[in-house]
């Protein structure tokens, strides 16, 4: 018998009980029911949280008692974990202590918080808490950056472009720094700027140099407007930063 994954568990439990050819009585399932219920009330409140707001979280935790929110936090409650995670991170109510926010970050992205994964890959990725890891940094990362997280996409852009934790890829550093320009990542257009200015050469080049080589080797060739429209688009050229920038 299948069972639509689309139902509810109720629904599910009621398809169970009239498929089923065995005599069972509804009151020998009803701690099945419960239990799928149950299962049902905490998947959503996870949902809820993954995508609660930081002030949301701070706001609902920042008074509470620090026994009260390892408790909870203990208990699998995903924005305890995540406020422990970032307290610990900056020393905020807590002492500043990178394994502990390490801990309770990793315990936040183990339940699909895109920014707890994101927060983690950082982690991984600068040893901070942990020993650095690119590989884990890159799984996390990319966890992360297909919830539409626009750091993530743009730490992501940045691994494919170096190599580091996932094979290298030009084509594929370009569309995560893409993906996290739109969601007006300045980093990731500045990024971007960067690479049409002055081209990248795929992972392995055997054709030589200049923008030919580039478009053969796997990379991408120089584009001058493409390159200050991305600038343009990050910072404000007029700006003390912007002449910064253009001096570098």
């Amino acid at each position: 018998m299948s069972i639509d994954k689309t139902m509810s568990p109720l629904k599910k439990l009621n398809g169970i009980v009239k498929g089923s050819c065995l005599a069972t009585s509804f009151l020998t399932l009803l701690p099945l029911m419960l239990c799928l219920a149950a299962d049902n009330a905490f998947a959503q409140s996870s949902a809820t949280a993954s995508q609660e707001s930081w002030q949301s979280i701070s706001n609902h935790w920042g008074t509470v008692p620090l026994s009260k929110i390892i408790q909870a936090a203990e208990a699998n409650d995903l924005s305890a974990q995540y406020f422990l995670g970032a307290a610990f991170a900056d020393g905020n109510v807590v002492s500043k202590d990178p394994r502990e926010s390490f801990k309770w970050m990793s315990k936040a992205a183990q339940q699909g918080m895109a920014r707890a994964q994101r927060e983690a890959a950082f982690m991984h990725y600068d040893g901070t808490g942990t020993e650095q890891n690119f590989i884990e940094a890159a799984r996390l990362c990319r966890l992360a950056a297909e919830q539409g997280d626009a750091h993530a996409q743009n730490l992501l852009g940045w691994l494919y472009q170096k190599g580091q934790g996932i094979q290298e890829n030009p084509q594929e550093a370009v569309k995560w720094y893409e993906r996290a320009a739109a969601r007006s990542n300045s980093m990731a257009q500045i990024n971007l700027a960067w690479i049409y200015a002055a081209g990248i050469y795929g992972a392995t080049n055997t054709f030589g140099q200049g923008s030919e080589a580039q478009v053969k080797s796997g990379g991408i060739a120089p584009n001058h407007d493409l390159a200050e429209s991305w600038m343009k688009k990050a910072v404000d050229l007029n700006s003390s930063e912007g002449k910064f920038v253009l001096a570098l």
